[in-house]
């Protein structure tokens, strides 16, 4: 798993030594703020990070997109002044999620997953800090997860705008949970096709499948369950009015119901899988239960062809003149009848 193999990558480094442990291409990365208070909303590209000033009647969101980047995690980091262990663990992707809380700020890592335009499976890391008026997100790319909350703080729909940062925090936590109902719904028609295909034995390849769907359900269960401590965890260190309580424990139960999914799923795919050795062990009995009746059926013909090619002077049956056509068909009656005596009593 990668969680083991890129961790390797930073055997020997020095404590807060920033270093991009993914796999992605490196590319060039993109900063931009988006600044609401209830009144307007501003979405810009930042180039100079320097120049940058904090809205004091609202919220900032910065995004840094491209977390490859190094340079720009410390740029980010020194103009918010952050620890160098937590610029550390942005770049440093494959890592569990948790909550941190410093004296100024937040940090939460994420490990999540969602599906690209080939369906194939991507696991992400998305870092956030959360200062008082200010919420920073880091991402390898733009998988777009984020869209629909930009979507309304833009188009001032809901109460995003009206709200603060903890607010903020609060939405990008539940759009990254909610994006895993989305590949749980993927995952269960994968498994709706693979049990079909298993039932009617359209091919031999379902081993192969079953455990990739097996691994895939680990990864979701590994990246959604640590979630629970980031909810407990905020909601112990914030100090939350009763309406923020109830958010954050609606989306507790969504991973509670995320994990409930999993469980399931993990039970029928063990199904699925005993149904596959059911059926591969009963396609071999089958195999092997013709191959015995026709073996059955011609040992008494090997025995009368055996007696009658040896080579004795003496076979009274060799001079009558219908000798071989009646032997021909004494072995068609006698294969015929064992056939249909196998096939009355349903062995074949």
């Amino acid at each position: 798993m990668r969680h083991i193999k890129y961790s390797l990558h930073k055997i020997g480094d020095h404590p807060g030594s920033v270093r991009y442990t993914g796999e992605r291409e490196a590319g060039p990365a993109a900063l931009e703020k988006i600044a609401y208070d209830p009144g307007h909303a501003d979405r810009q590209v930042v180039t100079d990070l320097a120049a940058h000033e904090k809205y004091r009647h609202g919220v900032d969101w910065i995004r840094l997109t491209g977390v490859q980047d190094t340079d720009m995690i410390r740029r980010v980091g020194g103009c918010f002044d952050i620890d160098a262990l937590v610029l550390e663990d942005i770049a440093h992707v494959g890592i569990r999620s948790k909550a941190d809380f410093y004296d100024d700020y937040s940090f939460f890592v994420f490990d999540t997953m969602y599906r690209d335009s080939e369906s194939h499976t991507i696991q992400e890391q998305i870092s956030v800090i959360r200062t008082q008026n200010t919420v920073i997100t880091f991402q390898e790319a733009d998988s777009g997860i984020f869209d629909p909350i930009i979507e309304r703080i833009v188009g001032n729909k809901g109460l995003i705008r009206k709200n603060n940062a903890e607010y903020l925090l609060y939405c990008l936590i539940d759009a990254i949970v909610d994006r895993q109902y989305i590949l749980l719904n993927d995952f269960e028609e994968k498994m709706d096709e693979l049990e079909m295909a298993i039932i009617n034995e359209s091919h031999t390849r379902q081993s192969r499948e079953i455990y990739a769907l097996k691994r895939e359900l680990l990864l979701i269960k590994n990246s959604i369950w640590p979630m629970r401590d980031i909810i407990n965890a905020v909601i112990t260190e914030y100090d939350l009015d009763r309406t923020m309580y109830r958010h954050y424990r609606d989306i507790e139960d969504h991973i509670k119901q995320i994990m409930d999914f999993t469980t399931a799923y993990r039970e029928l795919i063990m199904g699925m899988y005993e149904t596959y050795l059911s059926n591969i062990s009963n396609r071999m009995n089958r195999i092997i239960t013709t191959l015995t009746v026709f073996s059955v059926i011609f040992i008494p013909l090997t025995f009368l062809a055996g007696v009658y090619g040896m080579n004795f002077h003496y076979f009274p049956e060799l001079h009558w003149r219908w000798a071989y056509p009646v032997f021909w068909a004494v072995c068609a009656l006698i294969g015929t009848g064992m056939f249909l005596f196998f096939k009355k009593k349903r062995w074949m």
